[in-house]
């Protein structure tokens, strides 16, 4: 377990190090742009094959992440929600919406933008995440792969730190 959580905090390290490179300061106010109706439509035919997959399998999940107050989310290879579940308060005030872009270039360090950039599941817990207003979330995220190795996006658990439950 040290060696995972050592791999995790240096994926970390990396991803603060990449936004300091991409201009974004801790204090930035994200008030991401969310696509609208009709580009969404575009996005989710796009990615067909990874909503079919990836949704029924939420959907069973939700009474436990439902009674925790979390929100389950799934990315696409651009760091663009086209799916969420679970806590709509949660979603809404940290704009876990469909359509948003969490991608390290827009929202700084997070469980979705670390594990679409490292190919690799990652935790990012209260202070670990970059900008400020997202150190109150606690965010679990692991890349979806097609058979042939190619990332195709990710899935996402966030709640509120205090709230945290390592074994989810």
């Amino acid at each position: 377990m040290l060696e995972d959580g050592m791999v995790e905090e240096k994926m970390i390290q990396e991803s603060w190090k990449r936004c300091e490179m991409y201009g974004l300061k801790p204090s930035d106010f994200i008030d991401s742009i969310v696509l609208d109706h009709k580009q969404i439509l575009g996005v989710l035919k796009k990615n067909q094959e990874l909503t079919h997959f990836s949704i029924p399998v939420l959907e069973k999940l939700y009474p436990v992440f439902k009674e925790m107050g979390h929100v389950v989310s799934v990315v696409d290879r651009h760091g663009t929600i086209i799916y969420t579940l679970g806590n709509e308060n949660l979603a809404r005030e940290v704009q876990m919406q469909v359509g948003a872009n969490w991608l390290e270039n827009t929202r700084g360090t997070n469980a979705m933008g670390v594990a679409l950039h490292e190919k690799n599941p990652i935790s990012v817990h209260g202070n670990q995440h970059f900008i400020e207003s997202a150190k109150m979330l606690s965010c679990a995220a692991s890349p979806i792969f097609l058979v042939s190795g190619e990332v195709i996006g990710a899935v996402n658990i966030s709640g509120e730190i205090e709230k945290y439950e390592p074994t989810v």
